[in-house]
């Protein structure tokens, strides 16, 4: 698979979910080889872990990093997978 196929995978991948259509992750990069995706979150004022505090919900993180692992593993396999289950420990200051 070439990298534009991979690509093209990838932003495929981001526009199908109904979910993502509420978050709209935008791919950035994608390395089929490596198996690295780079997807971008826009900061929004609905991600706001509260409505006086600036920073992202920890939802949204959890979100991001779920599907980020997702689209690298189905642009390195070259098709969507099952869903994956990343355990990853994480904190926001």
């Amino acid at each position: 698979m070439t990298e534009l196929d991979a690509m093209a995978r990838l932003r495929a991948e981001m526009e199908r979910p109904p979910y993502h259509a509420v978050l709209r992750p935008q791919p950035v990069s994608v390395d089929a080889q490596a198996g690295t995706v780079t997807i971008r979150l826009p900061y929004r004022e609905e991600f706001r872990r509260a409505p006086d505090a600036p920073g992202y919900h920890g939802g949204v993180i959890a979100a991001l990093i779920d599907l980020a692992g997702h689209a690298a593993v189905a642009v390195t396999v070259g098709r969507m997978v099952p869903h994956s289950l990343v355990l990853r420990p994480y904190s926001v200051l």
